[in-house]
């Protein structure tokens, strides 16, 4: 089995088509088989040594072919923890990040490599995607009316904490 990444880098913002199709949004960790996890966060991940003036540049997102399928995947902005799956502006789900990264995998991907993690409703986001064009800007991600804030500090929980500070308020 091969295993090709495009990884995109120096660029604020990296567009890819998704088309339409049901899709799991969680870190990829979770889904790929151990045996070429090493491999492929040897491929994505930078090391200190790797970086600095003439060394190779640390992508944050791109995409991973295999299996005849594409994976877009993108960094978060702080790192590991829960982030919300929002839907036109509300949230219906959300996904774990143990590795600093989330991508959207194709279901049938996910069926094939991970099944289990089909029925985890804390580790990953299964929903339809209409086709579009997924953006990424800074660890925030926007797929027509699909949207992973990972910019804010609360991983774009905005209205939980709102309720919270409403009841401390009380």
């Amino acid at each position: 089995m091969t295993t090709a990444i495009h990884s995109f880098t120096d660029l604020g913002a990296i567009h890819f088509r998704l088309k339409a199709d049901t899709y799991v949004i969680t870190d990829p960790c979770y889904v790929f088989p151990d045996e070429m996890w090493s491999d492929l966060c040897d491929k994505i991940f930078c090391r200190e040594d790797d970086m600095g003036e003439g060394k190779k540049e640390c992508p944050d997102t791109g995409v991973i072919e295999m299996d005849g399928h594409k994976i877009w995947w993108g960094q978060t902005t702080h790192g590991d923890g829960s982030y919300a799956v929002r839907v036109h502006g509300s949230k219906v789900g959300e996904f774990g990040v143990d590795a600093g990264m989330f991508a959207i995998f194709p279901v049938e991907f996910v069926k094939k490599y991970k099944p289990d993690l089909l029925e985890e409703d804390t580790l990953a986001c299964t929903l339809p995607i209409p086709a579009g064009v997924v953006s990424y800007d800074g660890g925030d991600m926007d797929c027509g009316q699909v949207s992973v804030c990972t910019s804010s500090w609360d991983g774009g929980d905005e209205d939980e904490e709102e309720e919270e500070e409403e009841e401390d308020d009380r």
